[in-house]
């Protein structure tokens, strides 16, 4: 079965091996980052995480790509904004922003395995709110998990009405409403399943896991990124 967007590929490179909750932290630091950023900059970043995604065999414009409806978002975003400013300077910062937090966030699904995630997350955080961390890290499993499943049951209720040859611009309204309501039916049908595969596995959503030891290429990655946001706010503030 061919991949889906945000699902994790096992074929990543040097940024499958980074611990998951040294991943998550650097995402949050990022999209800090990427939100108070205008102008030029924000180009640069995007580019930047390209090329980070691209040293570790990652395409984000292929992943991006794959997740056509964000893209429709993206056009949306660009449009609105337009509209409101006038400025297509301003619309296409605004547009790329967006692509970079959705880029930022493929990095992450792509290269990291839910439950490495999940195990990772809630060690870190067990020390502080005890079994309450578990139950957290096991959301956020589920929740990366999910993630595919919704785009991959999009994709599979375009291809099936394609097949009967359903169009979307002979009626759109009428069509667009229709495609809504199966999609939401099929998705709580295929979450339904989803929970009866878990409880078959006797899932403990607080149940203790053993975490990835920290690598010393997690250090380096560490040093990496804290350089790479002390150049971004610098140069933010000069610029």
């Amino acid at each position: 079965m061919a991949r889906v967007a945000f699902s994790y590929d096992t074929g990543a490179g040097w940024l499958s091996r980074v611990n998951p909750a040294l991943k998550l932290l650097l995402l949050i630091l990022f999209t800090v980052a990427v939100s108070t950023t205008d102008g030029p900059m924000i180009f640069a970043m995007f580019v930047a995480f390209l090329a980070i995604g691209f040293s570790s065999g990652v395409n984000l414009l292929k992943e991006l790509w794959m997740a056509k409806f964000l893209l429709f978002l993206a056009l949306i975003i660009f449009i609105t904004e337009y509209v409101g400013e006038e400025n297509i300077t301003e619309s296409a910062e605004e547009t790329v922003k967006y692509l970079t937090l959705i880029a930022l966030a493929l990095l992450l699904s792509v290269t990291t395995d839910t439950s490495d995630m999940a195990s990772s997350l809630g060690s870190a955080l067990s020390p502080l709110i005890g079994k309450a961390a578990y139950r957290f890290a096991s959301l956020i499993m589920v929740t990366l998990a999910l993630l595919p499943m919704i785009f991959s049951s999009s994709f599979e209720m375009l291809a099936a009405r394609r097949s009967r040859g359903g169009r979307f611009l002979s009626h759109p309204l009428k069509n667009l409403s229709g495609y809504t309501v199966s999609l939401m039916l099929l998705l709580l049908e295929k979450a339904d399943t989803f929970q009866d595969a878990l409880e078959s596995r006797a899932f403990d959503p607080a149940g203790r896991r053993v975490a990835p030891p920290f690598a010393f290429s997690d250090i380096i990655t560490s040093v990496c990124s804290a350089v790479l946001l002390i150049l971004i706010f610098t140069l933010r503030r000069l610029f």
